[in-house]
């Protein structure tokens, strides 16, 4: 089992390299490590989706997560999460379309 997982983690990182070649190294690894730990629950362990759509997901939980003011809009209760994914989208589109590289980072 532990090899099928490295196997898939391998997958996992190799698809992310090549969708987003210009994500930094350091989120690549916190991406990898939470959105596809083994027993997490979290989207890159779903087996519903293809890895192609579990890294696109997971890359655009992470930003919104990260780079974005989501956990502090619903930490304040005035909009639902919902609303407030709504509120971040379009950062999330442009950092993921950055580490793309058909972005811009201005």
């Amino acid at each position: 089992m532990r090899r099928k997982d490295e196997r898939d983690m391998a997958k996992a990182k190799a698809v992310l390299q090549k969708r987003y070649p210009l994500i930094p190294a350091s989120d690549l690894v916190k991406v990898l490590s939470h959105a596809f730990q083994k027993g997490s629950g979290r989207v890159g362990r779903t087996s519903a989706q293809g890895v192609e759509r579990k890294a696109s997901l997971a890359v655009g939980a992470y930003v919104r997560h990260t780079y974005t003011d989501y956990d502090d809009l619903l930490d304040r209760g005035e909009v639902s999460r919902e609303q407030a994914r709504d509120l971040v989208w379009k950062k999330v589109e442009d950092v993921k379309l950055i580490w793309t590289g058909q972005g811009t980072n201005s």
